[in-house]
């Protein structure tokens, strides 16, 4: 294995760099290619064969750009397309929903776990199933956000309908009761602020992007494949580079490098 070889990271658009923050301050020596799905976004609404094919064709991408794992940074497809993403490439897949139902059962305490997330995670059952999993019993209260994606990709994340759709999306929530609420989409935690507001203190915010990040590390050490560094990192969008642009500048402080427009890698399959 080439040790120095990147990781490889793909969402529907700029989410997964949620993930790709964790990644770059756990594991500073590691050069990353993250590959955001604009051509396609949002995912949320896609059926799971659209979501299939679009993600190993993502991921298939990815393992011929030399990537040595591939981190399905994107929770709508770790639901539902992460066995068809191992199934096509030879190296290591990763999702996000394990590591997100790990941190919210622990941080259960007899009340309920919430879950937002869209439309298609929601549909799956993933999160519940996890959960319940870790800790038999443990109440679930989810709620589909549609909305949230695309105001995170343009930019308008503490806007007058920004406070809108968390004010309505909370309020189907028990928030009185909830121990935590799992952001179920990589999309998600850039609306935190705003979500913080809407819950009680003793409410955990969990994101998933933390224990993936985890995860990715176990892995390199556990295989030896941690690279000595220092990481390159590649930033490449298949439709506008737009998004990737504003959210360099709000979040990474204009220190990535500049996005590449690739062209879509997939078309979505027929219904």
């Amino acid at each position: 294995m080439n040790r120095a070889a990147p990781i490889g990271l793909f969402d529907s658009g700029i989410g997964g760099l949620t993930v790709a923050r964790e990644l770059i301050w756990r594991l500073p020596a590691e050069a990353l290619l993250y590959v955001a799905d604009t051509a396609h976004v949002p995912y949320g609404g896609r059926s799971v064969d659209e979501l299939c094919h679009l993600a190993s064709s993502i991921t298939r991408w990815l393992e011929a750009e030399g990537c040595k794992l591939v981190v399905v940074a994107c929770n709508t497809c770790s639901a539902v397309a992460l066995e068809a993403c191992r199934e096509v490439v030879d190296v290591p897949v990763v999702g996000v929903i394990e590591g997100g139902a790990r941190a919210a059962g622990a941080a259960w305490r007899g009340g309920t776990v919430g879950v937002i997330a869209t439309a298609a995670t929601v549909a799956s059952g993933a999160y519940p199933h996890a959960l319940q999993a870790l800790q038999p019993g443990l109440p679930v209260a989810q709620v589909a956000c549609p909305r949230f994606v695309p105001l995170v990709e343009a930019g308008r994340l503490s806007t007058p309908d920004a406070v809108s759709a968390v004010c309505d999306y909370l309020a189907e929530l028990p928030l009185a009761q909830l121990d935590a609420l799992l952001l179920g989409c990589t999309h998600y935690p850039f609306l935190a602020p705003l979500l913080r507001m809407r819950t009680e203190e003793r409410t955990q915010l969990i994101d998933p992007a933390f224990e993936t990040a985890r995860t990715v590390a176990a892995w390199l050490h556990d295989t030896g494949a941690a690279a000595a560094g220092p990481g390159a990192h590649r930033w490449c969008a298949t439709g506008s580079a737009d998004s990737l642009r504003l959210v360099n500048q709000l979040c990474f402080g204009g220190r990535l490098a500049a996005p590449e427009e690739i062209g879509a890698l997939a078309v979505p399959a027929p219904a």
